[in-house]
C-alpha cells in the first residue's frame, strides 16, 4: 500500500499566492499548557476554537487551505469534508472556522483536527534512524528507535547542521489509515494511494503530493 506526504500546493496557478493565508487567528494558544499537553496525547476539544483565517487578496479559494497548526490537522471545506466520509480516518473532529476573502467571509470550511500515535505501532527492531551531516553528506549518527520523543530530542541537539532520515517499520496493528500524521519525528502528513488518486479524480484543490518511500507495513499472516 502506497502512501504520499501531502502538503500545501506552491503552485501559482492552482492557489494564486503562496502561502495562501496571510494571517491564522487561534483564540487559544495551541502549543502551550493545558492544549499542547492534551494535542500530543490525542485529545480533542469539547468546544468550537473559532479559528479565523484571512487569506491573501491574491489567494485563490481552494478545497484544502494552507496554514493549519503542524501536526495538528488541516484546513478543509465541505467537498472535502464529504468526499472522506467515504474513507478510513483516525480519531478526528471537525471545527468550523471563518475564512475571510477579499473583505467576505467563506462559508463551509473546517479545521479537521485528526490524531494517532504512531510510536505504538512502531517496530523497534527494525525502524531506524541516519543523521545525515548537511556539508559532508556523510551518516554521523545511527541507530534504532528506541523512545518515544527521541528524533525530537536528537533533532533539538543537532539542529540545522544535520538532517535525519527515518525508515519506518509498522507492526500489523497498524491501522490501515487513509490519512495520518507523524508525532514521531515531524508533522509530516501521510494520504493513502487510494484517497490520493480520489482527490485527483474530484479535482479537489490546495495540496501536492509526493510518494512517501520511507513507510513499511507488516503484511498480517491471514492475508
Amino acid at each position: 500500500m502506497k502512501y504520499y506526504i501531502f502538503a500545501p500546493s506552491m503552485n501559482k496557478k492552482v492557489v494564486g499566492h503562496y502561502h495562501q493565508t496571510e494571517s491564522v487567528v487561534y483564540p487559544i494558544e495551541l502549543y502551550k499548557p493545558p492544549y499542547s499537553g492534551k494535542f500530543t496525547k490525542g485529545e480533542f476539544l469539547d468546544f468550537n476554537p473559532e479559528v479565523q483565517i484571512t487569506l491573501h487578496k491574491k489567494a485563490f479559494l481552494t478545497d484544502f487551505i494552507d496554514g493549519s497548526p503542524l501536526g495538528f490537522g488541516i484546513f478543509v471545506d465541505d467537498k472535502v469534508k464529504e468526499l472522506l466520509k467515504g474513507f478510513h480516518l483516525p480519531p478526528h473532529k471537525y471545527h468550523p472556522i471563518k475564512v475571510m476573502h477579499k473583505g467576505e467571509q467563506i462559508a463551509g470550511y473546517y479545521w479537521l483536527h485528526f490524531f494517532v500515535d504512531l510510536y505504538q505501532f512502531i517496530d523497534r527492531e527494525m525502524s531506524f534512524y541516519e543523521l545525515i551531516d548537511q556539508s559532508t553528506k556523510e551518516v554521523s549518527l545511527n541507530g534504532k528507535i528506541e523512545s518515544e520523543g527521541q528524533m525530537y530530542q536528537i533533532f533539538k541537539k543537532y539542529g540545522g547542521n544535520f538532517r535525519i532520515n527515518i525508515e519506518y517499520y509498522f507492526m500489523s496493528q497498524m491501522p490501515k489509515y487513509d490519512l495520518f500524521a507523524n508525532n514521531i519525528h515531524v508533522g509530516y502528513k501521510y494520504m493513502s494511494e487510494k484517497l490520493v488518486d480520489m482527490i485527483k479524480e474530484k479535482q479537489i484543490t490546495g495540496y501536492d503530493f509526493v510518494e512517501a518511500k520511507n513507510l513499511f507495513f507488516e503484511i498480517e499472516e491471514n492475508g
